[in-house]
Protein backbone atom coordinates (compact mmCIF):
# COMPACT_ATOMS: atom_id res chain seq x y z
CA UNK A 1 0.00 0.00 0.00
CA UNK A 2 1.37 3.41 -0.98
CA UNK A 3 1.74 6.24 1.51
CA UNK A 4 0.52 8.87 -0.98
CA UNK A 5 -2.60 8.42 -3.11
CA UNK A 6 -1.59 11.06 -5.66
CA UNK A 7 1.35 13.15 -6.83
CA UNK A 8 -0.03 16.44 -5.46
CA UNK A 9 0.24 15.57 -1.77
CA UNK A 10 3.57 13.85 -2.34
CA UNK A 11 4.92 17.02 -3.95
CA UNK A 12 3.56 19.10 -1.04
CA UNK A 13 5.18 16.69 1.42
CA UNK A 14 8.64 16.95 -0.18
CA UNK A 15 8.70 20.57 -1.41
CA UNK A 16 5.94 22.35 0.57
CA UNK A 17 4.24 23.51 -2.64
CA UNK A 18 2.40 21.98 -5.62
CA UNK A 19 1.20 23.35 -8.93
CA UNK A 20 -2.49 24.18 -8.87
CA UNK A 21 -2.74 24.38 -5.07
CA UNK A 22 -2.97 27.76 -3.34
CA UNK A 23 0.17 28.58 -1.38
CA UNK A 24 -1.52 29.02 2.02
CA UNK A 25 -3.27 25.66 1.60
CA UNK A 26 -0.13 23.78 0.58
CA UNK A 27 1.86 25.24 3.50
CA UNK A 28 -0.82 24.13 5.99
CA UNK A 29 -1.05 20.67 4.38
CA UNK A 30 2.74 20.36 4.54
CA UNK A 31 2.74 21.11 8.28
CA UNK A 32 0.21 18.33 8.90
CA UNK A 33 1.56 15.78 6.40
CA UNK A 34 4.96 15.30 8.05
CA UNK A 35 3.70 14.34 11.51
CA UNK A 36 0.84 12.37 9.91
CA UNK A 37 3.36 10.11 8.18
CA UNK A 38 5.36 9.73 11.39
CA UNK A 39 2.31 8.87 13.54
CA UNK A 40 1.84 5.25 14.59
CA UNK A 41 -1.35 5.69 16.60
CA UNK A 42 -4.46 7.78 16.07
CA UNK A 43 -3.70 9.58 19.34
CA UNK A 44 -0.64 11.05 17.59
CA UNK A 45 -2.84 12.33 14.75
CA UNK A 46 -5.49 13.72 17.12
CA UNK A 47 -3.05 16.47 18.18
CA UNK A 48 -3.94 18.36 14.97
CA UNK A 49 -7.64 18.46 15.69
CA UNK A 50 -10.57 16.11 15.42
CA UNK A 51 -10.31 13.12 13.14
CA UNK A 52 -13.27 12.90 10.78
CA UNK A 53 -14.75 9.79 9.21
CA UNK A 54 -14.90 10.48 5.48
CA UNK A 55 -18.43 10.19 4.03
CA UNK A 56 -19.10 7.59 1.32
CA UNK A 57 -15.79 5.84 1.99
CA UNK A 58 -15.70 3.12 4.63
CA UNK A 59 -12.66 3.31 6.86
CA UNK A 60 -11.33 6.56 5.36
CA UNK A 61 -10.38 9.25 7.86
CA UNK A 62 -9.53 12.93 7.52
CA UNK A 63 -7.88 15.84 9.33
CA UNK A 64 -8.97 19.38 8.48
CA UNK A 65 -6.33 21.52 6.77
CA UNK A 66 -8.28 24.70 5.97
CA UNK A 67 -11.99 25.34 5.48
CA UNK A 68 -13.38 22.49 3.40
CA UNK A 69 -9.93 21.03 2.65
CA UNK A 70 -8.79 17.86 4.42
CA UNK A 71 -5.91 15.43 4.36
CA UNK A 72 -7.67 12.09 4.07
CA UNK A 73 -6.10 8.71 4.66
CA UNK A 74 -6.57 5.03 5.41
CA UNK A 75 -5.26 3.97 8.80
CA UNK A 76 -3.40 0.77 9.68
CA UNK A 77 -2.88 0.52 13.45
CA UNK A 78 0.80 0.25 14.34
CA UNK A 79 1.88 1.28 10.84
CA UNK A 80 0.17 4.62 10.28
CA UNK A 81 -1.48 6.53 7.45
CA UNK A 82 -1.64 5.26 3.88
CA UNK A 83 -3.23 6.52 0.65
CA UNK A 84 -2.98 10.13 1.84
CA UNK A 85 -4.57 12.76 -0.37
CA UNK A 86 -5.66 16.38 -0.20
CA UNK A 87 -9.43 16.50 -0.73
CA UNK A 88 -12.25 18.97 -0.54
CA UNK A 89 -15.31 17.95 1.46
Amino acid sequence: MERFADDIIEEIYWTRFAAGVEQHLSVKAHKIAHPLLAARSLQDVDVYGPIFRWPNSTGRLGVQVDGKWYLTFDWVEGEGAFAIRLERR
